[in-house]
């Protein structure tokens, strides 16, 4: 039970670099933290219901995860491929326009819950 737990540990040490190695990598992240203070702010002055703070949260983790994901992906590509290359160029335009999707599908999810809430609270 103790190696089951030692094993647990060690997966979430793991987590927890490759969550910083991103951070210290990813300029966009920074942007996204950057503007959680300001998010989180704005909806308890609003006082957002707890779906509604679900919801805040599921599309915070997904578009923090996604340029996670994107940066994996470019820094595998990168490993692979030293000159540049067409495919290589491809498969990381491809990989950043799944964050760009999940970044616009954001933008809109946040309007549509914060935009009837300002109203409301005004």
């Amino acid at each position: 039970m103790r190696n089951f737990f030692r094993k647990i540990i060690q997966k979430w040490t793991y987590s927890i670099i490759g969550f910083w190695i991103a951070l210290k990598e990813e300029k966009s992240l920074w942007i996204f933290f950057a503007l959680l203070p300001m998010v989180i702010g704005i909806g308890i002055w609003v006082e957002l219901s707890l779906l509604k703070w679900a919801i805040l949260s599921l599309i915070i983790s997904m578009l923090i995860s996604v340029e996670i994901l994107n940066t994996s992906i470019e820094a595998a590509v990168d490993t692979i491929s030293f000159q540049y290359n067409v495919k290589v160029k491809k498969i990381k335009d491809i990989a950043s326009a799944a964050t760009l999707i999940i970044t616009l599908g954001s933008i809109i999810s946040l309007l549509l819950i914060f935009i009837p809430a300002i109203k409301e609270a005004l």
